[in-house]
């Protein structure tokens, strides 16, 4: 993989990250009390939740792994030049 592969590679990954915890947004408009109430809402609503988190952090590890790869393309700009696919 190429430094500038790398770069890319990382942008995408935080243009995904960026994206991911806002997926459970359009399900949690049915999550009030004035759509529904009761045993079934509450579990909706923490199941909801769970997944919101575990969104953030997926979000969190490709925004981790994205720095790891700017990293890693510098560190091989300082070590062996930029390289490129061309």
């Amino acid at each position: 993989m190429t430094t500038d592969e790398m770069r890319q590679a990382a942008a995408l990954l935080d243009t995904v990250a960026g994206d991911l915890p806002d997926l459970a947004v359009d399900l949690a408009a049915f999550h009030r009390p004035d759509v529904w109430t009761g045993r079934r809402a509450d579990d909706f609503g923490r199941e909801l939740d769970g997944r919101h988190r575990q969104l953030r952090t997926t979000a969190d590890e490709l925004r981790r792994q994205a720095a790891d790869l700017r990293l890693r393309a510098r560190v091989d700009d300082l070590l062996v030049g930029p390289t490129s696919a061309d």
